[in-house]
């Protein structure tokens, strides 16, 4: 035997108002069961909510007649979710790999059924998604991909050093901050940033025993900074030397100041003129020949008529 329940939504949302929903539901019918259809008609993605009947939590696992629910009772769902809840779901997308904040959201709804700004508001957070990421100890937000923060890794932040060190011979020895980066995570799977709590270059500048940085986003090891630094001067200096040799080549000399507005003014109307006269030239010519037809005209009708008679 069937019945009408009307249940009440209570959720964390600034602002707004307690929703109605209206179920046909069974004696039968499980607690779960009847949590999980609010849930998906009022699209909460979160499994932490409860049914409370009479200011009692009902027991999920029995059915609503052995708790005494019946059309007359005043059913209400609520929400028990946190931002400890959030971020749990979105550890889940993060495991595998780094994502955008456009990545992470994407997948988010694509599971879930909602978007992360929608989840937010739903448990009273008033902020988007890449500022909830800022905020979060679990989370680091560096160049422009999500990571998180492992606990079950290894490194330490004294070993970072040695680790980028060994890169650096391997590859280097003179690198831009970004490969470096990509390469360590690579082969940890864990971004400098996760272990060390701050900015790659920020670590890189406070070992000054063991890196230098030379020219722009570039880093090198100490052993080699002298000579990465005569590098530079070189190829600047060669550089300001083909330049100048261009500079005084008669090929690539530089072309001629353009006149002066009022020169060109002059130009100009010189321009203007002559299209005048070349005007008034053909308009002329136009009213000769218009004038010699008419007269051919005339005289061939002449001729016709004296020849009849």
């Amino acid at each position: 035997m069937s019945m009408n329940i009307q249940v009440s939504v209570k959720t964390m949302e600034k602002g707004a108002a307690t929703a109605k929903v209206e179920m046909t539901v069974t004696p039968a019918e499980t607690v779960r069961s009847v949590k999980e259809k609010v849930a998906a008609a009022q699209l909460i993605a979160f499994p932490e909510h409860k049914l409370v009947c009479g200011g009692e939590k009902l027991d999920e696992k029995k059915t609503l007649g052995d708790c005494g629910v019946t059309e007359a009772s005043a059913v209400e769902f609520v929400l028990e979710a946190t931002e400890d809840s959030v971020v749990t779901q979105l550890k889940e997308f993060l495991k595998s790999r780094d994502l955008t904040c456009d990545e992470l959201g994407l997948l988010y709804c694509y599971k879930h059924g909602v978007s992360t700004n929608q989840a937010l508001k739903t448990i009273g957070i008033e902020m988007k998604l890449a500022d909830f990421i800022k905020d979060r100890k679990e989370f680091v937000l560096e160049g422009g991909k999500i990571s998180m923060v492992r606990d079950d890794t290894s490194l330490k932040p004294l070993s970072v050093a040695d680790q980028l060190e060994q890169i650096l011979k391997e590859n280097g020895p003179t690198m831009e901050v970004t490969a470096l980066c990509s390469k360590f995570i690579q082969k940890f799977h864990v971004s400098v940033a996760n272990v060390v709590q701050m900015r790659p270059l920020d670590f890189i500048m406070k070992e000054k025993t063991k890196f230098a940085l030379v020219g722009n986003n570039m880093v090198t090891l100490k052993e080699f900074e002298k000579q990465e630094k005569a590098k530079q001067e070189k190829a600047k200096v060669e550089g300001s030397a083909l330049r100048m040799a261009r500079s005084r080549s008669p090929q690539t000399s530089r072309a001629p100041p353009p006149a002066p507005w009022s020169s060109r003014r002059r130009q100009s109307a010189g321009v203007r003129a002559r299209v005048r006269a070349r005007r008034r030239s053909r308009s002329s010519r136009t009213r000769t020949c218009t004038r010699s037809s008419t007269r051919r005209s005339l005289r061939g009708a002449s001729t016709a008529a004296w020849r009849r008679r």
